[in-house]
């Protein structure tokens, strides 16, 4: 099986998914948070574009700056219909720019995480190790799905390339039992193997088709 199969890539990828939100919405803009190929970056067709990257390998529309510095530049009124994080595969890192994006989105906007979804323990180092890292961005993103779905927010993880999440504003936001609030409130420091547990369920983990049912058409997307 080829990489891009494993990772459903050749069903649906990034670009392909940013695309359908944006049309989905009428996305109007977008900021990217770690470009460095600019592979997803040239392939999104919405409008206005703005990339941040500190060594980014494609520099056209993009800030060559950590996400940190460029959010402390943003006006409080700068804001994003489409943000997709992609940076520093580190928690605490993910986690401000997952609060940082949620300040700067537009009303019915929408924000990506990617490689929330680590299968196996060797993937979720902190330092690169394997070629399929994912860093432990799941910690910052499973305390976020707790945390903004106390706020009437929806949050779910697709299983594509290494779990691209999904977060917005919706009428019918997620609940968590009392077992999954134990595993997510403690992600900063919950063991691996307590989350491999709970995969499934913590992260809400839906196959890829699911993402082009919830995404397509002319209704709001299914929760």
């Amino acid at each position: 099986m080829s990489n891009t199969q494993a990772t459903n890539e050749h069903i649906i990828n990034r670009a392909d998914m940013i695309n359908m939100i944006a049309k989905k919405i009428d996305a109007k803009s977008y900021l990217e948070i770690g470009v460095q190929t600019g592979k997803t970056f040239r392939a999104v067709n919405i409008q206005n574009k703005v990339g941040v990257d500190p060594d980014p390998k494609w520099k056209d529309q993009t800030d060559v700056m950590g996400s940190d510095q460029y959010f402390d530049m943003l006006e409080d009124d700068d804001k994003f219909d489409v943000i997709f994080i992609d940076g520093l595969h580190h928690w605490q890192q993910v986690a401000r720019d997952i609060a940082n994006s949620i300040d700067h989105l537009n009303e019915g906007g929408v924000i990506l995480v990617d490689d929330c979804a680590p299968k196996q323990k060797a993937y979720q180092t902190r330092q690169p190790s394997v070629l399929h890292w994912t860093g432990d961005v799941w910690r910052a993103w499973l305390r976020y799905r707790l945390r903004m779905s106390e706020k009437g927010w929806f949050s779910c993880t697709y299983d594509v390339a290494f779990g691209l999440g999904i977060l917005h504003k919706h009428n019918e936001p997620t609940e968590f039992n009392e077992d999954l609030k134990a595993i997510m409130s403690d992600s900063w420091q919950c063991d691996y193997e307590d989350f491999e547990s709970k995969f499934d369920d913590v992260l809400d983990f839906r196959p890829v088709e699911s993402f082009i049912d919830d995404w397509q058409g002319d209704e709001n997307a299914k929760s």
